[in-house]
Parts: C-alpha cells; sequence; structure tokens
C-alpha cells in the first residue's frame, strides 16, 4: 500500500515558517491584506496555489469568508496526489498553522483517501500538528463537495473536546477567536461541560 498523503504532511504557520525544502506541492493560505513575505522569493520554483481569506467560520463584516469556490480551488490543487506517488510531498501554511491550514491539510488527506475514516483524519492530524483547531466552515464546504457521508465537520466535536481536555488555556484562546460556534457544538453533543457548570 503506498504512504498515506499525511506521512508526506509539513504544516506551519508563517510567524514561525518551516523550510518548505524537499516538498513537490505548497500551500499557502494568507490574510487578503497579509503581504507576500520576502522569503517566499527564495523558495525554488514549485507547483503551489495562494489562497487568501480570513480565519472565520462565521459571518462577519468586511472578513473574507472560505466559500465554495475556494475550496474547489484546493481540491483541483489536490487532484495531484490521487495517484498515491510517494514522491509528492505537501508543504501547507496558514498564519498560524493552527485553523485554515490544518483543515486544508485534512481536506486534501480526505481527497486522497476516500477510504479512510474522519476519526482516522483527526487521529492523523494529532501527529502531524498537535497544536491545531481546523476551520470547520472549510471542512463542511469539503465535506459537500467531496460528498463525504462520514463527514469531518461531525468528527470534530469530539477532537476539539479532547485538545480542551489537554490545553486549559486553549479555551479562552478559541473564545478570542471567536470559535464560539465550536465549543457550542461541542456542548450540545455531551462533550464539554456548559459555562455554568464549569469548575
Amino acid at each position: 500500500m503506498k504512504p498515506y498523503l499525511w506521512s508526506r504532511t509539513t504544516i506551519s504557520g508563517i510567524r514561525a515558517l518551516d523550510d518548505p525544502a524537499g516538498h513537490s506541492q505548497i500551500v499557502s493560505m494568507l490574510d487578503p491584506e497579509w503581504p507576500e513575505p520576502d522569503m517566499f522569493e527564495t523558495w525554488e520554483p514549485k507547483d503551489r496555489i495562494v489562497l487568501r481569506f480570513h480565519d472565520e467560520i462565521a459571518e462577519r463584516e468586511n472578513r473574507v469568508m472560505p466559500d465554495e469556490k475556494l475550496i474547489a480551488s484546493l481540491l483541483t490543487f489536490g487532484e495531484e496526489f490521487r495517484d498515491g506517488d510517494p514522491a509528492k510531498r505537501l508543504f501547507i501554511h496558514c498564519q498560524s498553522g493552527m485553523s485554515r491550514s490544518t483543515a486544508g491539510a485534512m481536506i486534501l488527506w480526505a481527497q486522497a483517501h476516500p477510504e479512510v475514516s474522519s476519526k482516522k483524519l483527526f487521529g492523523a492530524l494529532r501527529e502531524v500538528r498537535p497544536v491545531s483547531w481546523p476551520n470547520t466552515l472549510m471542512l463542511r464546504l469539503a465535506d459537500a463537495q467531496l460528498g463525504r457521508s462520514d463527514r469531518m465537520a461531525d468528527a470534530a466535536p469530539a477532537y476539539f473536546a479532547s485538545r480542551l481536555l489537554e490545553d486549559e488555556e486553549l479555551k479562552a484562546r478559541m473564545i478570542k477567536l471567536r470559535r464560539t460556534d465550536d465549543i457550542a457544538a461541542m456542548i450540545a453533543a455531551g462533550l464539554h461541560p456548559a459555562p455554568d457548570r464549569d469548575g
């Protein structure tokens, strides 16, 4: 069996950007207003896509949301990995390496390995990028376009709940990043206590 794409994936943030040397495909996810870093000019020519949008999961004024067109562009780029060629290595980054890039990586993994369960995809993410909270809007859009019955977005609350158990500071950070809908989904599923029952 050819190696899973996640074994050939590096996920990074722009503020502590890993070196993409040795990777054949690069996905850059940046805020629309963010200037292209000078370091990009030093990268050798590679198969690369740049997607510019904000890290949001619910509509906000003056923010560029991830949408169907954006996910379609990512999936078109991801066709490169369908042949399972172990020489193809994915480098994907966003601003922090926590939300957009981790969702993007999972989407490309799901496309390359449609037989793999969402639970296993989240397990792979935990190994590749332990500090992660994938953008659930991106996952929902990709679930629809990939026609997944085992939806990544539906498996996300259990993953998030396990992350909160591991990191006491993470909940406050996620609230600051307006991930209240994700936390509400955990509470609704009985995976996390409601605020009036906390500590």
